[in-house]
């Protein structure tokens, strides 16, 4: 079985190409909007307002610290079954292993 060779200047065509073409048509988009508004005036602990704004509306971030939390649970769990792959099975478990 051989592949095609691309055609020079053509753009992708198919799901790939609509996917594609969506994308940085949303990302022009985001980015004219946000060209529009002011510039923040405060932008000090940025991420940190942010994940509190989420927490305000029940979303949960998910840190490198909280993801680590969470794969040495389920490695502490694996372990006490004898290595058997373990992975908890809903979220309201994992966000406990992570300390929600």
């Amino acid at each position: 079985m051989t592949c095609p060779e691309p055609v020079e200047g053509k753009a992708s065509t198919g799901l790939v190409g609509v996917a594609r073409k969506d994308g940085e048509s949303a990302a022009q988009a985001i980015l004219q909007f946000l060209q529009a508004q002011p510039a923040m005036r405060d932008v000090e602990n940025v991420f940190e307002k942010f994940a509190q704004r989420l927490e305000e509306t029940h979303v949960h971030v998910i840190s490198k610290n909280r993801l680590a939390r969470l794969e040495e649970a389920e490695r502490a769990e694996s372990q006490k079954r004898g290595g058997e792959a373990f992975k908890f099975s809903t979220n309201e478990d994992m966000f406990t292993a992570m300390g929600f």
